[in-house]
């Protein structure tokens, strides 16, 4: 679930050697994402008690200048809950992730287009105070999104970034096959946006989404991070 923020939120957020990609319009998305995860392995074992697990991450979008007009885009996340300590250790050490132990429970009903109902996907979270909620709904056929539409924009993303100091980035390649989605009729947000994320975020947040999307998912593999070199930023254009 996708809203639109000032890109002047996120300041002192964008990992060094990175910029913030936005929209056609200038406006910088920002996403709520709800996943779910079987089989998780790390270094080919499984992790203790967290082989399936829920996870409710907020993440914003950057890309990196490669040279010439080639660029690498990807995903910063703000914060990641997880259910589980060991998960929450092991961001923390291999990846740096910004990561909570917080209770995360899904409950998903893919659509059935042979009866016409309707698919419905509600993922719940707690803190100490709150119960929050994130749900969609959806339905139709399976379909990859058009290159140029801002479904591609949000799903296609190979790489992730992280700020480990004020001048060092991480890079994390992530592989997956592009994901097919649903069309998705509606989405709600319910949750203490302070509380959780911080009151830069709470303008956006309490906005209409400007996107929704459900992805199929798929096998993914996250490779190990690594330190980026310094690299200057892409020279002016002049016209």
């Amino acid at each position: 679930m996708t809203f639109a923020i000032d890109p002047r939120a996120l300041r002192g957020l964008v990992p060094v050697g990175t910029e913030i990609d936005t929209f056609d319009d200038g406006r910088a998305p920002l996403s709520m994402v709800a996943l779910r995860f079987d089989d998780s392995r790390v270094l080919g074992l499984p992790i203790p008690f967290a082989r399936s697990y829920d996870q409710v991450a907020l993440r914003f979008y950057v890309r990196r200048w490669l040279g010439g007009d080639r660029w690498r885009r990807g995903t910063v996340p703000v914060i990641e809950f997880v259910p589980v300590s060991a998960l929450v250790s092991a961001g923390h050490v291999l990846y740096g992730e910004a990561y909570e132990r917080r209770p995360v429970t899904s409950r998903v009903r893919p659509p059935d287009p042979g009866t016409n109902r309707g698919g419905r996907a509600v993922y719940r979270w707690r803190t100490d105070r709150s119960i929050h909620r994130l749900a969609v709904d959806f339905s139709g056929e399976l379909h990859l999104p058009a290159p140029d539409s801002r479904e591609a924009f949000l799903v296609e993303r190979y790489w992730g970034y992280l700020a480990r100091h004020a001048d060092l980035t991480s890079e994390v390649r992530v592989d997956h096959p592009p994901w097919r989605i649903w069309s998705a009729a509606e989405g709600h947000l319910t949750a203490e946006v302070p509380q959780l994320f911080g009151d830069r975020f709470a303008r956006a947040l309490a906005s209409p989404p400007v996107s929704v999307v459900v992805a199929e998912g798929s096998r993914l593999e996250l490779h190990r991070p690594i330190t980026l070199p310094p690299m200057p930023p892409p020279a002016p254009a002049f016209v």
